[in-house]
């Protein structure tokens, strides 16, 4: 599915710091909108990671749908584990697509339109055949699972000094024709060379 690139890139993305406070207060604002006052701590995480996985969405650029494709949602699969958290995105939309939430079971295969995969809590055999169901095909991978970007993901998040950090996989990234911001590129840490990261 195609989406163009956000307005907001070109009048606040010229700096990492500048992507940075806006990634941190889009983050915050759809954090606290899915939160009631009294969530717990656990609660509170999920919802700021529910956040950069959006964020992430919608600094990301897939293919042109191929003639006759186009469809009206953009889908994001969980694998694993479910994760309330991500049900405040199906408010929002993705490059004018609204997006839809898809839970898969425990061996169901990813879904022909798929345009995001969140994984959470899957076994080591588990995550191989996800992610092999994602070879070729222009579907961004995430995923909090220590070891996911040396498993075969894009993208790890993490939290280090009580702060959320991602790292990205260039090498698994360079396999499709997926396209994230470069100034997103730049706040990313590296994968660990040992693993064979980026």
């Amino acid at each position: 599915m195609a989406k163009p690139v956000s307005n907001l890139r070109n009048r606040h993305f010229r700096s990492p710091a500048g992507l940075c406070r806006v990634l941190w207060v889009v983050a915050v604002a759809l954090a606290i909108t899915s939160l009631g006052q009294e969530a717990p701590p656990a609660a509170e995480s999920d919802a700021l990671l529910a956040a950069f996985v959006y964020n992430f969405c919608l600094f990301t650029e897939w293919p042109p749908p191929a003639p006759g494709a186009e469809r009206p949602d953009f889908v994001l699969a969980v694998a694993g584990r479910p994760f309330p958290a991500l049900a405040a995105l199906s408010k929002r939309k993705v490059g004018g697509h609204q997006v839809r939430i898809v839970q898969l079971g425990e061996t169901e295969s990813l879904p022909s339109a798929c345009d995001v995969l969140f994984c959470s809590g899957l076994g080591t055999e588990a995550r191989a055949e996800i992610l092999g169901q994602t070879s070729s095909r222009p579907i961004l991978t995430l995923s909090p699972d220590p070891g996911f970007c040396q498993a075969g993901g894009m993208v790890e998040f993490f939290v280090r000094d009580a702060r959320m950090r991602f790292r990205i996989s260039l090498a698994n990234l360079n396999q499709t024709k997926l396209h994230i911001s470069s100034q997103l590129l730049k706040l990313a840490e590296a994968v660990p060379a040992a693993a064979g990261g980026n």
